[in-house]
């Protein structure tokens, strides 16, 4: 599955493929590739990740601009089969615990209530954390919610946020053995 959105700010080529043997990510933005490759990791997505942007600007399109891609593609993985839909993760990182819960059924919404103490990790603006999963909730259709529940240290945290996020979508993403959509209303068509 591959997935491609070009704007005036970037560039953003997105392929998602079981049979690739290592993930490749290239953002410009060292931390962020960091972030997407362990997302690829815990979500079991193998796939390639290139992204071209505005970085001497600030890195807020490039984040963005990748998280709506990344929300498109899954968006696309679960358009092609009926999946478990929920999706639910706590991850401890050293001091920091996070918890992310996902409904990826089609209504977008996003809680994340975290105010981060250091405003950037390498060229990473930790402010973006929040800007990524918005974009990737609001274009995968998907409800969720992220808590971190403690932790002081920003790179654990942030860290420990992108692989709870990435297992909560492994779990809703699963292949469902019944071809039924697990929901009351069955599946829409849009």
């Amino acid at each position: 599955m591959q997935y491609k959105r070009e704007t005036r700010e970037t560039t953003v080529e997105i392929e998602i493929d079981s049979n690739i043997c290592e993930s490749f990510v290239d953002t410009g933005i060292g931390f962020f590739d960091h972030m997407l490759l362990t997302f690829l990791k815990y979500s079991d997505l193998k796939g390639r990740i290139k992204v071209t942007g505005d970085l001497y600007v600030d890195c807020h399109h490039t984040i963005e601009d990748t998280g709506i891609s990344l929300g498109k593609a899954v968006a696309m993985i679960i358009k092609e089969k009926p999946v478990r839909r929920y999706g639910s993760s706590y991850i401890p990182m050293d001091d920091a615990l996070v918890r992310s819960v996902i409904d990826m059924g089609g209504r977008p919404f996003l809680e994340f209530r975290y105010d981060f103490k250091k405003e950037k990790l390498g060229e990473y603006d930790t402010e973006m954390t929040k800007e990524f999963l918005r974009a990737f909730t609001m274009n995968s259709l998907s409800t969720l919610h992220v808590d971190v529940i403690r932790g002081e240290n920003e790179h654990h945290i942030t860290e420990a946020i992108y692989k709870s996020l990435g297992v909560s979508v492994r779990e809703a993403i699963e292949d469902l053995e019944s071809k039924e959509v697990f929901s009351l209303k069955g599946r829409v068509n849009e």
